[in-house]
């Protein structure tokens, strides 16, 4: 579950979290992809990230195949027992609105 400590679970590959291709720049800021969030949740935890990550990963896929997308992940995270969890989530929810906003504003302007 995700409040208990990270070294309670093994990082198994089964959960795919593939990157698509970055979405273009908006107004120089860039979309905040998995591949960030999971740095944000390595750079707290280190060596406990990838316990923490599967789980995170496991609560956005909830129990699909496809890949965890940054919206799921976030998501996941909101629901964190881990304040600091908690935390990144909102920063990475922030940096998400704040692109989509810029690019739906960019794109009125192009």
């Amino acid at each position: 579950m995700l409040g208990r400590p990270a070294h309670h679970v093994a990082m198994t590959p089964s959960r795919s979290t593939a990157t698509v291709p970055p979405a273009p720049a908006a107004f120089g800021l860039n979309r905040p992809t998995v591949v960030e969030a999971r740095q944000a949740i390595e750079r707290v935890y280190g060596a406990g990230a990838g316990a923490l990550w599967h789980d995170l990963a496991e609560t956005a896929s909830e129990g699909s195949r496809q890949p965890v997308t940054v919206e799921g992940i976030v998501a996941a995270m909101q629901l964190s027992a881990d304040g600091v969890v908690r935390l990144c989530a909102q920063a990475m929810h922030i940096r998400l609105r704040s692109y989509e906003h810029l690019a739906a504003a960019s794109a009125l302007v192009d």
